[in-house]
């Protein structure tokens, strides 16, 4: 009998140490869990509002002409006010669809001048956001005015490479600026984010610094579509990365 009491302390004691490690490994491990949790949680979220704060307008608009060849230097009055104060990338579309980007600019009355060279195109396709950037000067002196039809006038949002340039630029530049997208993005004090954005063969395009901490970042590449310096629809990767 007494062996038998001694067997049952001794599993009760050993029951006691096992529930005792167990706790102890859970409250060293529960911080950790948690963090890596919020950290997901985070990159989450960010995943919404960068593309969010990467976006901005682009305004489509398809002219056609029912008269001949085009004339060698087109002016076009601004097609609705809405458009005024932004920049535009014009294109010829061939009877195939296919587009070919022609001279432009916008003046100082917001008359959008092209250059269209030889073309016997009967369409055009005018892209307006103001994270494109016109020619310095009009492509062509005394352009004249044709009469035209608007067959597509269109506005969406889109994620813009400029933009995107523009922000990693802010950032590397300005530990202040930093601050202020974080307030605005919604971000703790004791979080950090950056970015990258790479074209579809992974050769970087534009981001913020990598780190050199001995923390752990968590980051996520999710395939994007962006819009280039020339309203092309691109293609690519955007790294984001928490820590």
């Amino acid at each position: 009998m007494k062996n038998k009491r001694g067997t049952h302390v001794g599993v009760i004691i050993s029951f006691l140490i096992f529930i005792t490690f167990i706790v102890f490994l859970f409250s060293i491990t529960q911080p950790v869990t948690k963090v890596k949790r919020d950290k997901l949680d985070l990159l989450e979220y960010l995943k919404v509002e960068l593309l969010n704060k990467f976006s901005d307008d682009l305004t489509k608009v398809v002219v056609s002409f029912t008269e001949g060849r085009l004339a060698t230097c087109v002016k076009f009055k601004l097609f609705d006010e809405e458009l005024q104060g932004l920049e535009a990338v014009v294109k010829r579309v061939d009877a195939n669809e296919i587009e070919t980007s022609i001279k432009s600019s916008v003046d100082d009355k917001k008359n959008t001048i092209i250059h269209t060279g030889e073309t016997t195109s009967k369409k055009l396709n005018f892209y307006y956001s103001l994270w494109f950037i016109s020619e310095a000067q009009a492509p062509c002196s005394t352009p004249e005015e044709r009469e035209y039809k608007i067959e597509l006038y269109r506005t969406t949002k889109n994620i813009f490479e400029n933009k995107i340039i523009n922000i990693g630029n802010e950032i590397k530049s300005s530990s202040e600026y930093y601050e202020e997208l974080k307030d605005e993005l919604g971000i703790g004090l004791d979080d950090n984010f950056g970015f990258n954005l790479t074209d579809c063969n992974k050769n970087s395009i534009a981001g913020t610094i990598e780190p050199d901490i001995s923390v752990d970042i968590y980051s996520e590449e999710i395939p994007i579509q962006y819009i280039d310096s020339e309203a092309n629809i691109k293609p690519g990767f955007l790294t984001i990365r928490v820590w």
